[in-house]
């Protein structure tokens, strides 16, 4: 029997005409294409017997140039914050000098109350000993979303409310102190909030498995304290599923100059060396003035405790979900020290990349696809509206990492 080269010999490449012993030319036929399905508004193929990978979108697909790896590194945290290449995301705005970069994480189980209701919250925090996440355990018994029992100045967490900090961040609240002499009104550290992500999935019994997951993070950063899945669902950027085993998940990002730039103490009172603002709106910097929702006539304590993120659960009382809770986070100042990595400062990028993030929801609503697809597309067409020329690319410039986002 011929060996595989003389039978390749004979027949020739593929594609080519080939006469065979009675003189008619036939044509050897090229690989098969096969049409991949839709996603982010584009078709990928694959092509049989070739030695490209089996499913793989070009990056040209999405229409996206080069850019500065560090406004790259920006659009992975809020593309996807659980990713890998998120790591040391900076946002390339404002003050560009060197920061320290940290990713924080928790993991928690959230249990739906006897009332059939569960939730989570996030209050994205700046500091390692401050509440960052209240949720809901199996002795809940309320509907709506409300963390404490009362509106004194010393609040308690309500019954069947747990809370969590983020350990894993490097400073505590005392950091954010004034430094002490006077005149300095510069705290000891600063810090802004780059991204934050949070998902839930289910991880009950499939007997049990059933109702509704509500994901959202409010889009001017309101407090989602006292609302019902009633409230949820009257925000087009609700992303509502079914409980399955598939996760729910949502992002949260600067949308205003105050969320975009370190924080300050802007308060400072100089003839007394002492602040006369709200501490919380230094280690929460998406607080908005806002306050977590109690019960009672007033809903001031903690003032500027502000929890724009968050998920609500409906099924049978017990069911419970694994979520996780991701934040990147920038520090500077005196208490920083040699731990501090470089920043590029890359106005036109960062600004088109925050356009995008804006018009993420409506494109994930038209798409039906998940943020990851949403904002990519939403980026592609502010590039076209915007022209590539504005994005500033450094030595090293990142071409292939939006794509594999999608990948």
């Amino acid at each position: 029997m011929p060996s595989n080269k003389v039978l390749q010999k004979k027949r020739g490449k593929r594609g080519q005409v080939h006469t065979n012993k009675s003189g008619r030319k036939d044509k050897i036929p090229g690989p098969a294409k096969v049409a991949l399905p839709k996603a982010s508004g584009q078709i990928a193929t694959v092509t049989q017997g070739s030695s490209r990978p089996a499913r793989r979108r070009e990056f040209n697909a999405f229409k996206i140039p080069p850019m500065h790896p560090c406004t790259a590194k920006f659009f992975a945290a809020i593309a996807d914050p659980w990713s890998s290449m998120a790591s040391g995301a900076c946002i390339p705005l404002g003050n560009n000098r060197e920061s320290q970069k940290v990713r924080g994480f928790a993991r928690i189980t959230v249990t739906v109350g006897t009332g059939q209701i569960g939730w989570v919250i996030v209050c994205p925090c700046l500091a390692n000993d401050s509440i960052t996440i209240y949720y809901t355990n199996n002795t809940y018994t309320g509907q709506q979303i409300i963390p404490y029992t009362s509106s004194n100045a010393t609040p308690t967490i309500g019954t069947g409310v747990s809370t969590v900090n983020l350990t894993n961040l490097p400073y505590a609240s005392t950091a954010f102190t004034n430094t002490g002499s006077v005149g300095d009104t510069s705290p000891n550290v600063s810090g802004r909030i780059v991204s934050a992500g949070l998902s839930a999935q289910y991880t009950g019994t499939v007997s049990a498995m059933g109702g509704l997951m509500y994901c959202l993070t409010e889009p001017t950063h309101l407090n989602l304290g006292g609302y019902s899945v009633t409230e949820f669902g009257q925000y087009a950027e609700t992303d509502i599923a079914r409980v399955t085993d598939k996760k729910c998940w949502n992002c949260a990002f600067g949308v205003n100059e105050r969320e975009l730039n370190f924080t300050d103490n802007l308060n400072y009172n100089l003839a007394t060396n002492t602040t006369t603002g709200n501490f919380n709106n230094i280690t929460y910097p998406y607080s908005n003035n806002a306050a977590v929702q109690f019960v009672g006539p007033t809903n001031s304590v903690p003032a500027g405790q502000s929890c724009p993120m968050g998920i609500m659960f409906t099924g049978t009382s017990g069911n419970t979900f694994q979520v996780e809770y991701v934040q990147h986070t920038e520090y500077v100042g005196q208490g920083v020290g040699a731990v501090s990595t470089e920043n590029h400062r890359d106005e036109a990028g960062a600004r088109m990349v925050l356009a995008a993030a804006a018009k993420a929801p409506a494109e994930k609503q038209a798409r039906q696809c998940d943020w990851a697809c949403a904002i990519s597309n939403s980026f592609a067409s502010v590039v076209q509206d915007e022209g590539p020329a504005v994005l500033r690319t450094g030595a090293n410039m990142v071409t292939g990492l939006i794509a594999s986002l999608i990948l």
